[in-house]
């Protein structure tokens, strides 16, 4: 198994962290549940919860990606080498 990396580490934690700030502005504004807890004084159960969902986009983008609507969507094309392998 290979080492995770800081960059790997950072790649997970920020799309995490914009994430679950997004679903607690939205939390804050809508009340869509009620914490039995103070979510801004625990800094590590944040730190937990934005590896986590960072973690969920990273494997979610994995599952999306080769999907035919996906590339259609966000306007990704062929990796070079299938391309060429097409010309040939």
């Amino acid at each position: 198994m290979n080492k995770l990396s800081l960059y790997d580490t950072l790649g997970m934690f920020l799309p995490g962290a914009f994430l679950a700030y997004g679903l607690y502005f939205c939390n804050q504004n809508w009340h869509f549940i009620d914490l039995p807890f103070k979510i801004d004084t625990n800094i590590l159960l944040v730190a937990v919860v934005c590896l986590i969902l960072g973690a969920s986009l990273f494997a979610l983008s994995f599952y999306l990606f080769p999907k035919r609507w996906m590339q259609k969507c966000f306007d990704l094309y062929d990796k070079v080498g299938k391309i060429y392998d097409q010309l040939t």
